[in-house]
């Protein structure tokens, strides 16, 4: 009867540790109406590795050596990312780019995995000009996001895991800074290679804005649940994940869409039924992932992002924008990591990662 009463209240404790996220983030929706159409700080939803980044962000769900997984969801520390440390460098449009350095160690006594990382978003030099066009000189934009994580596993298939984020923007003479935090959980199954996650992610406030007036601008709370799925008989690897789910509508009102084509045709207008169903879709993103060798030494991977093809296609004229693509190879002691991410016909985002573990750079 006491085991049975212990089992029970095992229990009770994950069930509250995984449905915490979901409990914060109807709360968080019901506050504040404008999440995700009004906030700052975007820029902490860009990827921080190659094999994320090909993967449509989709992977919040897998639990390996892969450092970066620590960033996108806490849950996912585990003690094979002790000593691991990652390099990442993406190349995007207009000369911008983004960086993320990181590491991470186990510690036993605590039962826990902890990983550190800098986030940090390039927009280039911009020339300053006053009201009349009159160059003025140049200027610089950046910011980037400091995180702590810790991962810490209850027992053989559940996990929990937060992270605290300490953001900072410079855009020209102005700054703002802010806190955030991440809570996640994840049911991992072996057995079935199968895997389960919930992250509230970017939980915070802004604690100086741009302007010196005292208002505060809405950080980008993110709801997501994702869901990783290897096949028994084949080196394939699948995973989907439900983003933004604070708020449901994700579609906008397109001017082109009641216009007069060139052959005087009006454009009909979608159906609700579309709308509906190309919303829904908004929402969701698609990754899939080879992996051959015991040690999955060679990854090849896609991606799908529905949002991005939405936002970034043009009307009448096909394109490649939502899809991402990449490989991985293990050469000696190190991973190198490579994707392509398409957004626009003018092109894509370049994403490269090293990964490396330091104990065996010791060894």
């Amino acid at each position: 009867m006491t085991n049975f009463h212990s089992h029970i209240r095992k229990l009770n404790i994950s069930l509250a540790l995984i449905f915490t996220p979901l409990s914060i983030a109807l709360f968080l929706s019901t506050a504040n109406a404008q999440i995700g159409g009004l906030s700052t700080f975007s820029f902490m939803k860009n990827s921080p590795s190659a094999r994320i980044s090909a993967l449509a962000q989709s992977q919040i769900a897998l639990k390996d050596d892969d450092l970066a997984l620590g960033y996108t969801n806490a849950a996912l520390l585990n003690p094979l990312m002790h000593k691991a440390l990652t390099l990442n460098y993406e190349a995007r449009l207009g000369g911008s780019n983004n960086s993320f350095v990181g590491g991470a160690f186990h510690v036993e006594k605590l039962k826990m995995t902890f990983s550190t990382g800098i986030l940090y978003d390039n927009y280039g030099t911009f020339k300053q000009t006053d009201e009349f066009g009159n160059l003025q000189g140049e200027f610089k934009a950046h910011e980037y996001v400091w995180h702590i994580g810790a991962g810490r596993q209850l027992n053989e298939r559940l996990s929990v895991g937060a992270n605290l984020k300490f953001i900072g923007s410079q855009l020209e003479a102005y700054n703002a800074f802010g806190v955030a935090a991440d809570l996640s959980g994840a049911y991992i199954n072996p057995e079935k290679r199968v895997g389960v996650s919930v992250v509230l992610k970017n939980v915070g406030v802004q604690v100086k804005n741009y302007l010196p007036d005292g208002s505060r601008e809405t950080l980008p709370y993110d709801l997501q649940i994702g869901v990783s799925k290897k096949l028994a008989r084949a080196p394939f690897r699948f995973s989907v994940a439900a983003v933004d789910l604070l708020r449901w509508n994700m579609r906008y009102t397109n001017p082109l869409d009641n216009e007069v084509t060139l052959l005087g045709e009006q454009t009909t207008e979608p159906s609700s039924f579309s709308k509906g169903v190309d919303n829904l879709f908004r929402h969701i993103r698609f990754g899939g992932e080879i992996a051959l060798g015991k040690t999955e030494n060679f990854r090849a991977r896609f991606g799908y992002n529905h949002q991005v093809r939405k936002e970034m296609g043009l009307q009448n004229i096909r394109s490649s924008a939502g899809f991402s693509f990449g490989a991985g190879l293990r050469v000696s002691k190190f991973r190198i990591d490579y994707a392509y991410a398409v957004q626009h016909l003018a092109g894509g985002r370049n994403h490269l990662t090293i990964s490396t573990n330091l104990s065996a750079l010791h060894k």
